[in-house]
């Protein structure tokens, strides 16, 4: 992040989006001093690793969910409720351009008024297309936990867990 208030906002929008995605997804209520507190870490993270944000800003919801949240959750329920989020939220953006938009603006330094709102804008149009998505598709994520909680899913965790694992590493590297 370069300094820019403007920056920070995104940053923040941003960020407030994919919380509100994990707490639809995962059925979590996050209480506003949590918010605040996750808000602020991840502001921190992204100015002390100013070069890193892009490759390691999508495990910052599994650290907010080992170390803040704390849910009693299985290891496979940490990755898949704190990639999940992530991945819609980056694949709406990446689909649309909104990426590259966001990043340029984020990490240049002569961000006017006129970016930040087009970039706002652009950021807040991922909720009605997440609501039409996800009524369109009929996902039901309140059943998930009847997925960790089964038989089918005792027997082939170690190797989805690795598969998953695996997939993450080779997703941060390209």
């Amino acid at each position: 992040m370069v300094g820019s208030i403007y920056s920070g906002l995104i940053i923040l929008v941003d960020w407030l989006i994919k919380l509100f995605v994990f707490s639809k997804i995962s059925g979590l209520k996050i209480d506003l001093k949590k918010i605040l507190l996750i808000l602020t870490g991840i502001l921190i993270f992204t100015w002390v690793s100013q070069g890193l944000g892009p490759f390691i800003e999508s495990f910052y919801l599994l650290f907010i969910l080992i170390f803040i949240l704390r849910p009693r959750w299985k290891p496979s329920q940490y990755l898949f409720y704190g990639l999940v989020p992530i991945v819609l939220v980056d694949l709406f953006q990446r689909i649309t351009g909104i990426f590259i938009v966001k990043h340029l603006f984020v990490f240049n330094v002569n961000t006017s008024s006129d970016d930040f709102i087009f970039s706002l804008f652009s950021l807040l149009v991922f909720l009605p297309v997440y609501f039409l998505f996800i009524r369109i598709m009929q996902v039901d994520f309140e059943n998930i936990d009847i997925i960790f909680n089964g038989k089918m899913y005792k027997r082939s965790s170690f190797i989805s867990s690795m598969l998953s694992c695996w997939s993450i590493v080779w997703s941060s590297i390209l």
